[in-house]
């Protein structure tokens, strides 16, 4: 099954992470004060990690460790530079598809969506982090 599949199956669940903030079953793992999806949208990222050049496993583990420090440094939002896969052979934009595998694994991760047109629009994602 390949990740376009996974993400249909996953869509057609109705549990598609950058449509909520959360899911139902995790919505109890966050504290209360979570910001609704518009203010996680105009909060600024307080880091951010471009991808660009990086090979598919390279950059899986450039982004776990990233996601993983974030989150120890206490910041909320950060954003993920992966490009929109332009220059791919297939035009398939691999490392999107790779950092929303990752983030739809990733329990600690609240929300995430595409970034804003001046923060790179279909070319980079912004993600919420859980609180530690």
């Amino acid at each position: 099954m390949d990740f376009s599949q996974i993400l249909e199956t996953w869509e057609n669940r109705g549990n598609r992470r950058d449509q909520t903030p959360f899911d139902k079953d995790e919505a109890s793992e966050e504290p209360k004060g979570l910001p609704s999806r518009a203010e996680m949208e105009r909060t600024s990222c307080d880091d951010e990690l471009d991808l660009h050049g990086m090979l598919q496993e390279e950059a899986v583990s450039s982004l776990r460790y990233f996601l993983r420090e974030s989150r120890l440094q206490g910041y909320r939002k950060v954003l993920v530079i992966h490009g929109k896969g332009l220059h791919s052979e297939n035009r398939r934009g691999v490392l999107k598809e790779a950092v929303q595998q990752v983030l739809l694994k990733d329990k600690n991760i609240a929300a995430w969506g595409e970034a804003g047109r001046k923060e790179g629009g279909r070319g980079a994602s912004w993600v919420w982090l859980r609180a530690r």
